[in-house]
């Protein structure tokens, strides 16, 4: 008998004590006497007046609320639902739009600005790569003019120095590869009376120079005035753009004052050095190529451009605004304020150097943003407007930026308008209407037995109303069935009664000894076997709700039937030391002394003759002892315990399993453990070696499972085990107890599918007999993890080691206790 048929057997016998609790439910026999009386008063009533159960008249077919009339009035635009539903969507559907108009103002003007600060940052980074080129022509400049032999030769031209040692000077440093190199188009070498000196032109288009002075621009080929005034100046530096006044070209410049290499003060100047290079596509695309946009340069004066018509009549005051750069050591280009910035139509993709970096010399597209910056000449006067255009990828981020949060606005709307409807629908709406028709039908049937379900665990109004609904109509079923049940219960009893019988006698037929304890350690329950086996009567077992609530030593405590069972206590930290002794040697008195860790000594005697004692403080720590050792012992595992019978003159060994219950006592669910106890000489007897099982055998047998349960002396089994070659036959005992203690079913499948991969693939690992192996293992292997699946081959291999392996370890260890 396993321990959940003893723990449901005891459930139902110990439930009939109390008669208020009965384990079988009479909710069946109820409905249909109570269904039988029911249908016989409504047609009575019917015949007398037409009044039903709940005291009203009841409706006639024709008089009836119709339940399809409700369903077709759900959905017609008075109902409550309709208008809910109208009036959510209309208010999101306003919320969204206004959300999406203010994102939409928010986030157009946010991107527009940031398209707008970009292209300001790329026409500055322009104007820095100007200020760069001229900056490079200046350090060119100064190599040249601060320089010992051009100075000797500009001051002894024409007197040591000849016009071909000239030449041939000009030659050796400003020849094709040096201005090619140092991307220049022109150097002029000026007296200081600002005439030419000599020359130098560079035409790219043939790759050659030359001295022909009619190549230099127009512009310089008579120094202008205001540069010949500061010829005489040593530090005098100066740089810019000019427009040539011939062809219209614009000429970025630089002109330096050709002295020694070490200035001083009072240093004369022999002449000037000016460096020049057209502002034309090759120095344009080299612009681009920096900033990587596109360009394009509009002359100021120009009529025929479409750009600088746009501009000229707006930009009369921003002359002031033009600046000239001071270039020394220390200056630096000056960045100049973005007049206007838009985006480009078809018409003014023309005239532009493009970057790209593919290589294309021009880029086309109507999807460019352009800022516009005014540069001046030396003078100060307005020379030309650059116009530098970008991709316009920041706008189309800011829409696509714009659409994600429009359609991700929308889904949260519509997620939210769906969330709520469906909240409503389902805890308003619903519920109402199905409470209706709920009503209706109960009042249309004369049920007062029906009820009103409640919506999963609702404690709102609609809830509240539901339970009120559902006690009118419970008072109207008890003023029905008061009078009915009476005679139900009664029936009910007699058949609780006889199962109990039943139950009783199914218990007291097994050979097992089954006992039921209460929480405290005293014995409630006992089967035919106990008593006979250790000579009680159920007169020392005594009134089972009497013992399980008081906590006196008048009753039979489980310590006096088992008492090595409280050396649980020896394991857990509750107690630091645990003395059990037999006083007297004619007495029924076992005393257990327990010294706990506060070190205050309490005495427990457990007798099967009455004790009296008024130290109730000393009960309440016995009852709570003995919990914890039940609950220590309900691990649906084995426990070989030695019994003691009542006159304490023999002892017998049990294998145990212990098992938490519920019972019921003086009409309260009480906690109990189920006790389910075999004889060890009963152990054997489905084994099919018990017939060759001698009585020092069996004793060996119980000695070896007392060995399992002492970890320090099992692992030295197992020591020698390892060195006899014998370690399969522990590794498997000791696999099979962990399966029985495992207590999920599906956990115990798993380790039946290790132990039959392990020790039971064939039969010479465990040393089985054929008939043994053919027997058992096919039987295991449809097993479902049930507890006792391993049990006879577990009795068997035990027996085997038994027999061999442990009987020469308890003779090794007898040999090293005399040496």
């Amino acid at each position: 008998m396993t321990a959940k048929t003893n723990k449901q057997l005891h459930s139902s016998s110990t439930t009939a004590t109390s008669p208020t609790t009965a384990p079988i439910s009479p909710q069946y026999e109820l409905q249909q006497i109570s269904t039988l009386k029911r249908e016989s008063t409504i047609t009575s009533n019917s015949a007398k007046g037409g009044h039903n159960s709940f005291g009203m008249t009841s409706t006639t077919h024709g008089e009836k609320v119709s339940t399809a009339s409700i369903d077709r009035n759900r959905w017609c635009f008075c109902s409550l639902r309709v208008s809910t539903i109208a009036i959510l969507v209309t208010m999101f559907t306003t919320m969204l739009l206004i959300f999406v108009a203010v994102i939409a103002a928010i986030l157009v003007t946010s991107f527009n600005d940031l398209e707008r600060s970009d292209a300001n940052a790329t026409s500055k980074r322009f104007l820095k790569a100007v200020g760069d080129e001229l900056k490079s022509f200046y350090k060119i400049s100064v190599t040249y003019s601060s320089w010992n032999d051009m100075n000797n030769n500009l001051l002894n031209y024409r007197k040591t120095f000849t016009d071909e040692q000239m030449d041939s000077f000009m030659e050796a440093y400003f020849n094709p590869f040096i201005l090619k190199s140092t991307n220049t188009d022109f150097v002029v070498v000026y007296s200081t009376n600002g005439s030419i000196v000599r020359s130098r032109v560079f035409q790219r288009d043939i790759d050659v120079s030359s001295t022909d002075i009619n190549l230099v621009p127009n512009t310089f080929r008579n120094l202008p005035q205001f540069l010949i005034n500061n010829s005489k100046n040593p530090f005098y530096k100066f740089g810019g753009f000019i427009r040539n006044n011939i062809d219209g070209k614009l000429i970025l410049f630089n002109i330096s004052p050709v002295t020694p290499t070490v200035v001083a003060t009072e240093t004369i100047p022999t002449g000037m050095f000016l460096e020049g290079r057209y502002l034309d596509t090759t120095l344009l695309l080299d612009l681009a190529k920096t900033v990587q946009s596109c360009v394009s340069t509009h002359i100021w004066s120009d009529t025929g451009d479409a750009i600088s018509n746009k501009f000229r009549d707006s930009l009369t005051n921003y002359r002031s605004k033009v600046a000239i750069p001071q270039l020394d050591d220390k200056s630096s280009w000056f960045n100049f304020d973005v007049f206007a910035t838009g985006i480009l139509s078809q018409e003014e993709l023309d005239h532009r150097v493009c970057w790209s970096p593919t290589g294309e010399a021009n880029v086309s597209s109507t999807a460019r943003f352009a800022s516009y910056e005014l540069i001046g000449d030396v003078n100060g006067d307005p020379l030309f407007i650059s116009r530098v255009d970008t991709p316009r990828d920041i706008h189309y981020v800011g829409l696509q930026t714009l659409l994600l949060a429009i359609f991700l606005l929308f889904g949260v709307c519509i997620f939210a308008t769906v969330v709520i409807i469906v909240f409503i629908e389902r805890r308003i709406l619903y519920r109402v209407s199905s409470l209706t028709r709920r009503i209706q039908d109960i009042t249309g049937t004369n049920d007062a037995k029906q009820r009103i379900d409640l919506f999963r665990k609702d404690d709102d109004e609609i809830g509240l109303m539901v339970r009120n609904i559902n006690g009118l109509l419970t008072s109207l079923d008890n003023l029905l069935e008061e009078a009915k049940e009476q005679e139900v219960v009664k029936k009910l009893f007699q058949r609780i009664a006889t199962v109990e019988e039943t139950t009783k006698n199914i218990m007291n037929a097994i050979k097992d000894i089954v006992i039921t304890i209460g929480v405290n350690g005293n014995v409630l329950y006992a089967n035919t076997s106990f008593y006979e086996q250790f000579g009680y009567s159920q007169r020392d077992v005594g009134n089972s709700d009497e013992n399980q609530n008081n906590n006196n030593n008048s009753c039979l405590m489980i310590g006096a039937i088992f008492p090595d069972i409280l050396n649980t206590l020896q394991n857990t930290g509750s107690t630091s030391s645990l003395t059990t002794t037999v006083t007297g040697s004619n007495t029924n008195t076992i005393t257990n002394n327990y010294q706990f860790n506060n070190n205050n000594n309490i005495t427990i005697s457990t007798t099967t003759a009455p004790v009296t004692t008024n130290k109730e403080d000393i009960n309440a720590n016995i009852g709570n002892i003995y919990t914890h050792i039940l609950k220590e012992l309900e691990d649906n595992r084995s426990h070989f315990l030695k019994g003691v019978t009542k006159n304490h003159k023999d002892t017998i060994d049990f294998e145990c399993i212990i098992t938490k219950t519920y019972i019921v006592l003086n009409g309260v669910d009480t906690i109990a453990y189920v006790l389910v106890g075999r004889k060890m000489s009963n152990r054997l007897s489905s084994s099919s070696l018990s017939n060759t099982v001698t009585e020092e055998e069996e004793e060996m047998l119980g000695e070896f499972d007392k060995m399992l349960l002492d970890e320090h002396e099992r692992l030295r089994f197992k020591e020698f085990c390892k060195n006899e070659k014998s370690e399969e036959n522990i590794l498997f005992i000791e696999s099979v107890l962990e399966y029985k203690a495992l207590k999920k079913p599906h956990e115990r499948m798993i380790k039946q599918e290790y132990i039959l991969n392990t020790f039971l693939a064939n039969a010479t690992l465990l040393n089985l007999s054929d008939e043994m192996f053919t027997r058992e293992v096919p039987l295991i292997r449809r097993g479902i993890g049930q507890v006792d699946l391993f049990d006879n081959l577990l009795i068997y291999v035990e027996t085997i080691v038994c027999k061999d392996t442990y009987m020469r370890f308890k003779q090794q260890q007898t040999h090293l206790m005399y040496l």
